[in-house]
């Protein structure tokens, strides 16, 4: 059942451009905002989010720019 609202989520607020990886395990999209026009990449995959959630609050030209993590269960899903 969450996998299909973060899904029904993601349509919503999301156009997906590109698959840039989909397997069972894990899933790159390049996604744009409908309301902002930004382009962004979408990671869904199983384990742990704690790295990502570390890079959150990060701003360095040298690291991914980490926008959201999302974590439910055995998924995490993070917008960078």
């Amino acid at each position: 059942m969450e996998e299909k609202l973060q899904a029904a989520y993601i349509s919503e607020h999301f156009q997906v451009l590109q698959a840039l990886r989909d397997t069972p395990e894990k899933k790159v999209l390049k996604v744009r905002s409908k309301s902002s026009g930004k382009v962004y990449l979408l990671r869904e995959f199983q384990g742990d989010p704690s790295v990502y959630e570390r890079l959150l609050p990060l701003r360095s030209p040298y690291l991914p720019e980490i926008f959201e993590v999302i974590s439910d269960g055995d998924r995490v899903t993070v917008l960078e």
